[in-house]
């Protein structure tokens, strides 16, 4: 009898831990999205005042950082008991065997080409006529990349809400959940783009394709490590091989977004015992009747 009451009393507790998990989750998702629309008025202001280019610059760079400057708020939260330097320990500082940045590379310089080439292929161009960005640009274009979405994004997407979600769901239903939260977040930017009606449309849908493709990407690779670096590259590769070649934006995110696509289901074929498996915590509240 006494064991059962113990037994269920844990239950319970368990069950409250998920609740507030789960709206923790839930308040670092609005938090997230009502600071990344915030920053952006501030941004469409300072265009207002004409100020200069450098300065638009950085403040669209600060935009990206919602989602760590939403951890940063939440932080005792989130990590009750946790210092921020543990944190940052925990999330840059975990072994990766240096051929994981080798494969990455190797994979997503292999998906630029394939769809470039294939934009070249199905719209009868040559080779010759393809103009790329000029290396007085390649520094400064690598700064801004760097600095905006690749280190503001990725403590809080993968650092936090990816990991909070391998608690709860396996490695595929978390990077399918994660890539359409991180996808609607970028809905300002949908509206700003200068895009209507059916390119509107056809921009909205390859950018959702690319996205959820590359979370379900970065996921594959960077729980072998847990080392936010893994996210921040391939966040950063995705991004700046996209700049690289001149070609119209619409078009080449298009190819780009598809071949990423296709990339994304031949890792989970490869991967699919790893990505597939139930999550340790979701099996432990089967077993314990609390879900």
């Amino acid at each position: 009898m006494y064991t059962n009451t113990r037994c269920l009393q844990k239950r319970r507790f368990e069950g409250k831990m998920l609740q507030a998990k789960n709206k923790n989750f839930l308040t670092f998702t609005i938090l997230t999205y009502v600071v990344f629309w915030l920053l952006l008025a501030v941004t469409g202001i300072l265009i207002a005042l004409k100020l200069p280019a450098y300065i638009l610059t950085i403040m669209k760079n600060i935009c990206a950082w919602s989602p760590t400057i939403a951890v940063a708020i939440l932080f005792r939260k989130l990590y009750p008991g946790t210092t921020v330097i543990d944190y940052l320990k925990r999330n840059f500082l975990s072994k990766v065997n240096p051929l994981t940045f080798i494969a990455i590379l190797a994979l997503q310089v292999g998906v630029s080409v394939i769809a470039v080439l294939s934009y070249i292929l199905f719209n009868k161009l040559t080779i010759g006529s393809l103009s790329l960005m000029s290396p007085a640009a390649l520094l400064p274009t690598f700064l801004i990349i760097m600095t905006s979405g690749p280190m503001g994004e990725e403590l809080g997407w993968r650092g936090y809400a990816l990991n909070e979600l391998l608690k709860k769901k396996n490695a595929f239903k978390a990077s399918i959940i994660l890539g359409f939260i991180w996808g609607f977040w970028h809905l300002p930017l949908w509206i700003l783009s200068g895009y209507s009606g059916i390119n509107l449309i056809r921009y909205i849908f390859f950018f959702l394709l690319g996205i959820v493709s590359l979370s379900i990407i970065i996921t594959i690779f960077y729980i072998r490590s847990k080392n936010i670096l893994i996210a921040i590259l391939i966040h950063f590769l995705f991004d700046f091989l996209l700049k690289i070649p001149n070609i119209n934006a619409l078009h080449l995110f298009t190819y780009t977004a598809s071949v990423y696509f296709i990339a994304a289901l031949l890792l989970l074929l490869i991967f699919r015992k790893q990505f597939f498996k139930p999550a340790p915590n979701l099996n432990n509240m089967i077993r314990g009747n609390i879900i």
